[in-house]
């Protein structure tokens, strides 16, 4: 079987998939799947030394590896390598000297054996696994960090109850961890938090601390409809919308951001709890005092904590954001930085002792009242901007601190900071060749410090005598060099802030969101008007643009008593105080049109809005770059970055990708109630069920799982948005969102009272909100978040947004209002008046059709269940959304280990691996790849073999008898070539380079270098 080499492979500015000419043999359609998908990941603990010091284990999280590296005096030598599971973030060592590595997207623990360089067992754990440490009286017990979710876990995530926690430990121990589907876990603990990130444990094992990822800062946002006026213009005199409010909770009041004290208003607590403490003595561990003794007041971005060893008190990385703060741009006044320019979000350590969190500014030294010095100035110099993972001295003393966005490490005297006496210095920084670094492991017994940085994929080792880099690393990375340099402009604050601590992942964390609401209009900027707008100027504009399908011209409804607004003129333009917004996601942008919440970022005009795909409106290269205003506008920066730049950290962004639906079973079927929610959400068994007057779910959240693919564009798939815009009774137009990750927003179930009280027969009545007019909102108790969902993140549950009067069938108020189609209301009896005489009082007659709410027909429930019959539906459609269709199908990254004498379960499991990597309709699912040992495999679906990097190829019990343990991981579609079979895409399968002693991790390396050896070299093989 003569193998070919591929010519060179070339990558254009977006494209990271790669014509690929395969051996004789290897089935065609191999040849597209010559990829790399980029699922933006940074480390939590990317580094560990073996306990005799002689190795270094670290992650090589884009290639999904372990590199085994040998410490001698003349620094590190590569020793090995080992794949391991998706997107790894997390490496610890065993006291058996077993390596646990966390995989975040595979949702499992590579447990490897570093001497026989291999996989021995796979656990199957909760989503989005995170940080690991080893305590406990033998410090055998492993503790790992995931999200109160995920296909993998034996828990029911109770989704829609307030009171559930959702921070999960999971605690194992390491002696007898269980395997696969099998994986035994001695205990998970849950916590009263939002997804957990990092951990520490004390010098003794005893206990163990836990910090919430997304902990927030005790903040939340009035709806619109419960907010009374602010009447407000821009500096050119234009009148703005009416919108909510961002509040903050100060010294037990909320406040909104002009000072009032609005917490009548106010139906929850938000305590805030940010670390939690494990008792890891027991032979089950426990929650200290029941509920983990949460410390408050920490961050509202944690990321890494390490534990002084000396005086046991915890030091906690994190970000402190000031969305309490209004408006982005240059502010009203010209001698003062009035506005969250350079100033929304601040780089800390939290010092923690004794259960109480002192926050310490690691740039004290920034006068955040003037902006943007160019950058690189004297003053940014000194900063240290998005502190990572730490590393302390053994006599408690000195501590290192990664700085993600400064290519630096901050060294500090542990002493000066907790009293903050410390003077931010360059002195007390080591300036590193290459950026982003993100973990740090110190070698004291050779005074070295070895340093992950994320730019490069690399490391580099730190001489500590002198503070100088004296070995650098760049390790094979499977990225695109457009992705690599485009990274760079979503961290690197020094290069994109005037301060030098200001980047885009201050509230994009790690390509993603910091689940809090930003104010960030600009009252210096004009209006402008939504694209296509001039089409729909008379009535409620649906969706706009107009296009051929589907009619975007509809009459303005009369609502009863004028409960919602129509369109009006101010409707359809982008006014420049837009109000509370949630931060939105940097991955899923490519195929989905304008970007923001309004889809201000756009290449649209009101003239011209443009055709799908990438055409004015449509066109996201355009849109992305519309974001370059906020480098001087938001960051400080002196300038835009230049056409170039922003082209580059443009190519990033579109490739960013998000991770699978961790609610939607892996076969990708649905529950019952969740196929009845699809079912109304498509507008019924027919189709024509209108839940909106007008039409159904999909008629605004567009699905279609192959949209745009016809023109063969790279993300294909419209995944409850076409990119287009729509009224939906907000103050102004918006773009229709996607519905990927609304499941990431659950934790806040409320809905905020108005400030419209009632008067009658001796008792208060709450008024309903003109958007919710059959809401009353209750008493909640504590909350993890204090955000949820739509725009602004003012409503707590989906089914709470249903339940807005555009989604409502009145029943018996009907006047000129008739939605058939709409959800059911439900009211208790005695929620509000029957006697019409109590809104003939001054100000309430717009509020009499509460009236006839004590009607059966607002109580009616289903004698089967006792639930309210609307109630069902609503549930349904929420259980839907929350397993809504993503890019990726949800078996992507999952895994297991087997071997020969595998049965029941766990072969199971793998049979639907293999089904699933042979679906191609709507759309493939994933490639299914094996590893065992160092030969790597990707099965045929068309011939059910697995087909070897050696060029062999095996049945199913042929594998597994090939190695003691052979790994299984369902990878990206089109990127099963490269994981298994051809690491390098050099054209050269890795174990044919083995063979010849080349390197299968450098392109530049391969068996021949000319058409002469090229035909000996298949003759001797073939």
């Amino acid at each position: 079987m003569p193998f070919m080499a591929s010519a060179a492979l070339s990558m254009s500015a977006l494209t990271v998939h790669a014509d690929y000419n395969l051996p004789d043999g290897v089935p065609n359609s191999f040849s597209s799947k010559a990829n790399y998908t980029l699922f933006e990941t940074v480390p939590v603990r990317p580094m560990t030394m073996s306990a005799n010091g002689q190795h270094l284990y670290v992650l090589n999280t884009p290639d999904d590896r372990v590199e085994i590296y040998d410490i001698t005096t003349s620094g590190l030598t590569p020793s090995g390598s080992v794949a391991v599971g998706m997107r790894p973030v997390a490496i610890a060592q065993a006291p058996d000297g077993d390596l646990w590595v966390v995989n975040f997207l595979s949702d499992s623990i590579s447990v490897v054996d570093p001497d026989a360089q291999r996989v021995e067992r796979t656990l199957l754990v909760g989503d989005e696994p995170r940080d690991i440490v080893f305590a406990g009286p033998n410090r055998d017990r492993a503790f790992i960090t995931t999200a109160h979710r995920g296909q993998n876990s034996p828990i029911d995530p109770q989704t829609f109850t307030p009171s559930v926690g959702r921070a999960d430990v999971w605690v194992f121990d390491s002696n007898n961890p269980g395997n696969g589907t099998q994986t035994s876990p001695l205990e998970i603990l849950t916590f009263f938090a939002d997804t957990p990130r990092a951990l520490a444990t004390t010098p003794d094992g005893s206990k163990v601390y836990v910090a919430t990822f997304n902990s927030g800062n005790q903040t939340t946002t009035i709806h619109e409809g419960a907010t009374d006026d602010y009447p407000e213009e821009n500096i050119h005199g234009d009148a703005q919308p009416h919108k909510s409010k961002i509040i903050k909770l100060i010294d037990g009041k909320w406040i909104d951001s002009v000072g009032r004290d609005v917490s009548e208003q106010i139906n929850f607590n938000l305590p805030d709890y940010d670390v939690f403490t494990i008792d890891a003595t027991p032979s089950t561990p426990v929650a200290v005092n029941g509920d983990g003794a949460p410390v408050s007041g920490v961050g509202t971005t944690l990321f890494n904590m390490v534990v002084n060893p000396i005086s046991g008190k915890l030091y906690v990385a994190n970000t402190e954001a000031n969305n309490h703060k209004r408006f982005e741009g240059p502010g009203l006044d010209p001698e003062y930085n009035t506005t969250n320019r350079g100033d929304f979000v601040r780089s800390r350590i939290t010092v923690i002792d004794d259960g109480a969190a002192t926050p310490r500014h690691l740039n004290k030294h920034i006068d955040y009242s003037h902006c943007c010095a160019p950058t690189g100035n004297s003053e940014a110099r000194k900063s240290l901007a998005l502190p990572r993972q730490m590393a302390i001295s053994s006599d408690g003393e000195r501590l290192y601190v990664a700085a993600l966005g400064s290519a630096k490490i901050g060294v500090f005297d542990t002493n000066a900071l907790e009293t903050d006496s410390f003077i931010p210095a360059e002195s007390s920084q080591i300036q590193l060749a290459n950026g982003g670094p993100s973990g740090v492991v110190l070698d004291e017994a050779r005074n070295k410090l070895y340093v992950r940085t994320q730019f490069n994929n690399g490391i580099a080792v730190i001489d500590l005598n002198n503070n100088s880099e004296v070995q650098t690393i760049a390790m094979h990375s499977p990225e695109p060099e457009n992705i690599a340099q485009g990274r760079a402009f979503l961290y690197d604050a020094f290069n994109t802030s005037s301060h030098g601590d200001s980047a885009c992942a201050g509230c994009h964390v790690d390509g993603d969101i910091d689940h809090i609401a930003w104010d960030l209009g600009d009252p210096t900027a004009v209006t402008r008007d939504v694209p296509g707008s001039w089409l729909s100027r008379t009535g409620i504009a649906i969706l706009l643009p107009t296009n051929s399908t589907v009619n975007a011209i509809e009459t303005c409804a009369i609502i009863p008593f004028n409960l919602l607004p129509c369109a009006k003129e101010e409707s359809f333009h982008f006014n420049s105080l837009k109000g509370p917004m949630l931060t939105q996601t940097m991955a899923g942008m490519d195929n989905h049109g304008p970007m923001h919440w309004r889809g201000d970022r756009t290449g649209g005009e009101a003239w011209y809005a443009g055709k799908q795909p990438n055409d004015g409106m449509f066109d996201e290269r355009v849109a992305f770059a519309g974001f370059n205003v906020a480098f001087p506008g938001l960051l400080g920066r002196d300038a835009k970055l230049t056409d170039e730049e922003i082209g580059v950290f443009t190519d990033f962004a579109l490739q960013n990708t998000l991770a699978p639906n961790p609610h939607r079973h892996l076969d990708n079927s649905l529950t019952e109630r969740q196929a009845k929610g699809k079912e109304i959400f498509f507008g019924g068994p027919d189709g024509d069920r209108l839940t909106d007057i007008t039409r159904n779910c999909s008629g605004c959240h567009i699905t279609d799982l192959k949209g745009n693919e016809e023109y063969g564009v790279e993300h294909p798939g419209f995944f409850g948005s076409d990119g287009r815009y729509a009224f939906v009774f907000e103050p102004e137009m918006l773009k229709v969102p996607h519905l990927r990750n609304v499941y990431q927003r659950v934790g806040m179930f409320t809905l905020h009272d108005t400030s419209v009280k009632m008067e009658w027969e001796g008792k208060t009545y709450d008024m309903p909100h003109f958007f919710f007019p059959f809401t009353d909102p209750k008493e909640t108790g504590d909350q993890i978040r204090g955000f949820g969902y739509t725009k602004d993140g003012s409503v707590g549950e989906v089914a709470t947004f249903l339940q807005n009067g555009a989604f409502i069938d009145y029943g018996p108020i009907t006047l000129n209002l008739v939605n058939p189609g709409g959800f059911q209301p439900y009211v208790e009896p005695g929620t509000w008046p029957s006697d019409l005489a109590a809104y003939n009082q001054e100000g309430f007659l717009k509020y009499a059709y509460l009236a006839i709410t004590n009607s059966d027909y607002f109580s009616e429930t289903n004698p089967e269940t006792g639930e309210p019959v609307g109630r069902e539906e609503l549930r349904s459609v929420e259980d839907f959304v929350m397993v809504f269709p993503n890019n990726m199908a949800p078996i992507m990254g999952q895994q297991i280990t087997l071997s020969a004498n595998t049965s029941g379960s766990e072969l199971d499991r793998l049979f639907m691996m293999e089904e699933r990597a042979a679906v191609t309709e709507p759309r493939k699912e994933c490639d299914l790849v094996a590893r065992a040992d160092d030969l790597g495999l990707l099965y045929d679906p068309a011939s059910s073999q697995y087909i070897a990097s050696d060029l062999n190829s095996y049945s199913r019990s042929a594998l597994l008898a090939l190695a003691p343990q052979v790994t299984f991981t369902c990878v990206p579609p089109g990127d099963g070539l490269r994981v298994a079979l051809d690491r390098d895409l050099d054209g050269y399968f890795d174990a044919i380079e083995l063979a010849a002693n080349t390197d299968p991790a450098n392109a530049d390396s391969y068996p021949v270098t000319n058409s002469w050896w090229k035909n000996f070299w298949k003759w001797l093989i073939g």
